[in-house]
């Protein structure tokens, strides 16, 4: 298995604002990073488990409540 790299970003604080505290934020970002680029193909739904560190069951569950398929017809 790959080492994942980690880099740092910085958010407005806004929108960290909105959330309870960095933690929350920090993994509803990474969430809604990941299903976008799930959905748009640009990785596949076992690569956004991965990074998420969720199941694939989990990361199924996820996108269901997103309306994101994650069968690939083409």
């Amino acid at each position: 298995m790959k080492r994942s790299k980690k880099k740092t970003i910085k958010l407005p604080t806004a929108l960290i604002e909105i959330y309870e505290n960095a933690g929350e934020a920090r993994i509803m970002i990474a969430r809604a990073a990941v299903m976008d680029l799930v959905r748009r193909g640009r990785i596949s739904p076992d690569m956004g488990a991965e990074i998420l560190g969720v199941r694939y069951e989990d990361l199924s569950a996820m996108a269901a409540g997103e309306d994101i398929s994650l069968i690939n017809y083409g």
